[in-house]
This record gives C-alpha cells, structure tokens and sequence, in this order.
C-alpha cells in the first residue's frame, strides 16, 4: 500500500470517527453498540463534536467499544492468548500456521495477527485518544471537570496502549499527534524515552482524574479513575526499575482501604462488583451478555481443544502450582473428553457454553499485582521483611503458608524467585505478565530456553509487521532476528 492510498484510507476513517461521535451522543447510553466503526486519524474532524458535555463522554465511551469489540485486539484477550503461547503459560492448539508462530517463537514480520492485533488496532486507538486529547486543549465549552476526567481518561489510555507496544516491540513511536503528516513517517524512539513520556502522560492524567467512580453509572469502574493512573504509574516505574517511585505509587494504592481491598473469595475477584479491581472493561457486545472475551476463549466446552479452543495450560505452569494453592482449585478449570484431560485458565466462569453465571467484567487491574509490585520494589531496595509482608497477603489469601515462616533469613535473590513465582501463579493468562516479567528481569533465556526448541534470545521482541515498514520506512531498521 503507497503511502497515498494509505493517508486516504486514514481520511476516510476520520469522517467515520465524527458520525461515530455523534451517534454515540444521541444513544449515550449504548453507544457502545456502535463497535464496527474503524477508529480515526483525524484530519477533518470539527470542533464542534467536543463542544459539550456529552460528546465528549461519547468520545471516550467509544474508545472503550473499540477496546471490548469481539474481533481480535490487543485490549480484548489478544495479549494473554498470544504471549500466554510465546512464553511458558499456554499450550497451543490452533493449526494455523499464523497460531503457530507465536508458539514456537519463529514469528515472520508478514504474520497478520501481528499487524492486525498487535499494531494496526492500538495505533488506530492512539489516534483516537489523540483527537480527543487534542480537542479538549484547545475547547473551554466544556464543564471543566468532565473535560479534566475525560482528558485524564485519553491519556492514561494513551499510556497504557504504548506500555504494551513497548513491551512487545521495543523501541516504537511514541504518538502524540493524529495528523497523518506527522505519523506517517514517524520514527521510533528509545524504550527508556517511551518510559518517560509513558510516565509524563500518567503523571498529567493523574493530576486530572477524579479520585472515585461517582462520573460512572453506578460507581461501577468500568471506566479509569485517578488510582488506574497510580496503579499503571507502579507498573512502569517497577518496569524503568525505579523502585522507590514504584513502592511509593503502590503504597498511595494499597492505603486506599476504604475502596480498594483484596476479595477474600478467590471465585469474586473477577466480579463486576469486585472490591480488588481498579479498572475493568465491561463487554458491549450486547445488552445481556454477561461474559468476558476472556471467558469465551479460555473456557473449553463440549469438544476438545483445537482452533475453536485453542489454548490450554501448560503443564511447566500447572507444576508450578504448589499441591494446596487455592487459586488451583479456584483458578484452574479442568475438562476430560474419553481418556484426555486438559486444563484451561478459570478466572472467569462465563464462558461461550456457560453463561449461566452473575455477570463478569474484564479486570486490567487490580490490587493483588500492586502487593506484588510493592513486594518487588521494596526487595531490590533491600526491605526484606518489608517485602515478606507484601508477598505473604497474597500467599495468606491463596491459603499457602507464609514464606516469612517457612523461610526465616531468606537472601534477596531467592526472595526475588520468590517473588518471580507468586507472580507467575497470581498473574497467570492475564495481559502478558509472564511474558513481560521475564523479558524485563532478565530470566527469560533461562527459562525460556530451557523448554523452546530453538529458542533465541532476539525471540523476545517481535518482529514490527512488514505492512508499516512497506507503509513507513522510517520505522527502520528492524528488530534483531527478523
């Protein structure tokens, strides 16, 4: 595709994005089921769209369509499916050799999954949030704290999307624009930068957003507040390995007793009413649908794996699992067809045979990783017993025994193994954690290497997709190994 036809292409979505907009304004509430509208790169888009109060709540409320639509994308199950294949959580299932690729770490730069999912959907988001992000800077016609919570909102989206980008791929651009001059020969940057500007939008997104849910029907938290900007601020600091900004921003979370707590039930966390979560995605796929992508792609009913289920649970992470773990019994479905027997994440309990259950949103984050993080942060900074205490919250829900009793005198490297394992078992098939954690502590070729067939370390980054090099050489050179 020439670049030509390329911007074209773009323009024409931007037109979609106004129509889209106002659509959502005119149904506020069910403007999600207006997913099937690719989201835009404005180069048209007129001000008049983000010129009150409930044009703008539609603008960001179709960001979270697009992010919950049911086709394949980074938002809604792509990221754990895929990462869960290429790292030591998942067996694959699927014989497509697209399916394939992931799994055996061999990805070809022309792999569709790759450009679809993985980078063609979260840019086309990040020019989204960019037209809104841009247009409330500019327009005062707005009640100022719907335009601070809205703005907070894009930008923290903003963050999270090229958190992941960068986890992926490395160095990638960072865009702050959605003028298709700009980004359509755009360069990428240093991870250590996207670090920054992730950190700089979180920081402006936190300064902006409200502190509770009460600009949410119901309370509920289906759209991010002031402590998801905290919560994502933790993340990326642990991840720069600035661990006294991340024990900090984990601390400010945890403190918040009176609305974030953990679920002593393990079978609530995930529960739209969940007092652990701290930002979900609801489905939109209809008005009564009350499961989660999540639950519909890992739960096997009524016929064994294959490309319709095509995702089970390792058998490295099933050994991982200690013998009296109540996340394994709480956690981890079981399903036997005639002498085979296959385990599959059970996080959620609605799935495309068992929509039978209370409703269940998708949780992006939640408390138990802060403990986690907190645990991780205060280790490196030589706070053992300090960090016993996080790991041991998590470890006392799942009903283990505390490491603070069974180890006494544990070293900081085995408190960080420790760690590295709560993580692995606490985390599993949700958003690339284990695959992420392994990449940015350093353990995957240990680990990795120990159980790929021709595993390489240059497999640790994917490839960027052949179809926006072809659209942008300057997205060149390309990754190692590739």
């Amino acid at each position: 595709m020439t670049n030509k036809i390329y911007k074209e292409k773009i323009e024409m979505r931007s037109i979609h994005f106004i129509v889209f907009i106002l659509i959502c304004c005119v149904f506020i509430t069910s403007c999600e089921d207006f997913v099937d509208i690719d989201p835009p790169r404005n180069q048209v888009i007129s001000e008049e769209v983000f010129a009150n109060d409930e044009t703008v709540v539609g603008a960001i409320s179709g960001v979270y369509s697009e992010m919950t639509s049911n086709r394949d994308n980074l938002f809604n199950t792509s990221l754990e499916v895929y990462t869960g294949k290429a790292s030591d959580e998942f067996t694959n299932h699927h014989s497509d050799i697209t399916h394939v690729q992931f799994y055996t770490n061999d990805l070809e730069p022309s792999n569709g999954i790759l450009f679809g999912s993985f980078w063609r959907v979260p840019y086309n988001l990040i020019g989204n949030v960019n037209v809104i992000i841009e247009q409330l800077r500019i327009n005062a016609s707005v009640t100022p704290s719907v335009r601070d919570q809205v703005l907070g909102e894009a930008l923290f989206i903003r963050a999270f999307t090229h958190f992941n980008l960068t986890n992926l791929f490395g160095e990638i651009p960072y865009v702050t624009s959605s003028s298709i001059e700009i980004t359509s020969s755009i360069t990428r940057n240093s991870q250590s930068d996207v670090y920054e500007s992730i950190v700089q939008d979180l920081l402006e997104a936190q300064s902006l957003m409200q502190s509770d849910f009460s600009f949410v029907d119901g309370d509920e938290r289906i759209r991010p507040n002031r402590a998801a900007a905290t919560a994502l601020l933790a993340r990326t600091y642990l991840y720069m390995e600035d661990w006294e900004n991340a024990e900090i921003q984990a601390t400010n979370l945890i403190d918040q007793t009176d609305t974030y707590f953990l679920e002593d039930d393990l079978n609530t966390v995930f529960l739209p009413e969940s007092n652990e979560a701290i930002w979900q995605l609801k489905s939109v796929a209809s008005a009564t649908l009350q499961r989660t992508r999540q639950g519909e792609r890992f739960i096997i009913g009524f016929f064994a794996p294959g490309n319709f289920f095509n995702v089970t649970l390792s058998e490295s992470l099933l050994d991982a699992f200690e013998f009296d773990d109540n996340r394994l019994t709480s956690w981890v479905g079981v399903f036997t067809q005639g002498s085979n027997t296959w385990n599959y994440p059970n996080k959620y309990k609605n799935g495309v045979f068992t929509n039978i259950n209370p409703a269940e949103y998708s949780v992006i984050l939640r408390l138990g990783e802060q403990y986690l993080i907190r645990a991780e942060a205060r280790a490196q900074q030589n706070d053992l017993s300090g960090s016993l205490e996080d790991v041991d919250v998590i470890r006392n829900r799942a009903g283990l025994s505390l490491l603070e009793d069974t180890n006494p005198g544990i070293s900081q490297a085995n408190l960080l193994l420790a760690i590295e394992q709560e993580r692995k078992i606490e985390l599993f098939a949700e958003f690339g954690h284990r695959w992420f954690d392994l990449k940015r502590t350093g353990r995957v070729d240990v680990v990795l290497g120990a159980i790929k067939e021709n595993w390489q370390t240059t497999d640790t980054l994917f490839p960027i997709p052949e179809q926006e090099i072809l659209n942008n050489p300057n997205l060149l050179p390309q990754n190692p190994g590739y």
